[in-house]
């Protein structure tokens, strides 16, 4: 039994049959750096530690990527709840009725809709903050946990309208 390392991936095995790890893709009971994982790197041929430069490159990447899907995971976290408070359906209905509040000059209408408009531009706010707080992190695990201010978000959610498309339908047809 070996302890075998794959020379592209680094998938390191433990305890493996030597035999089934010699297509010449396998390191076997090579010397391990004395790092982390992430920061080993193929030297022509052999199990290296990265450089002082290819660590700080390698920690760079790690932290992008992380505040990218943390930006993901926060736009989301927005559109979920908005789809929860209205569906697909509802979301079209608004901006259909809204727009025909406009076109007919409905004041009432406006006005009843726009508290809606407001609610759900305020959420944006708080989700364009919550990226700026990400973007703003030097560190991976800042990066990781940075996001909304939750007390403004439960705020929000709060003060979320009793706005209905029928009410709207209503008001926009002088029912």
């Amino acid at each position: 039994m070996s302890v075998v390392i794959h020379k592209n991936t680094f998938q390191k095995i433990a305890s493996a049959n030597t035999a089934d790890y010699r297509d010449g893709n396998w390191w076997i009971n090579a010397d391990e750096p004395d790092c982390e994982p992430k920061y080993w790197k193929n030297d022509n041929g052999t199990l290296a530690e990265m450089t002082a430069e290819e660590k700080a490159t390698r920690d760079e990447y790690d932290l992008i990527a992380v505040k990218f899907q943390r930006k993901e995971e926060v736009q989301s976290e927005l559109k979920e709840y908005i789809h929860r408070a209205y569906n697909e359906d509802e979301q079209m209905d608004f901006l259909l009725l809204f727009a025909l509040a406009i076109e007919q000059g409905n004041q009432e209408a406006k006005g009843y809709l726009h508290p809606l408009i407001a609610w759900v531009q305020s959420g944006q706010k708080l989700m364009r903050e919550a990226k700026a707080n990400i973007d703003a992190a030097t560190e991976i695990g800042y990066a990781a946990n940075a996001g909304y201010d939750y007390e403004a978000f439960y705020i929000w959610h709060q003060t979320m309208p009793d706005v209905t498309t029928q009410q709207a339908g209503v008001i926009l047809n002088g029912a």
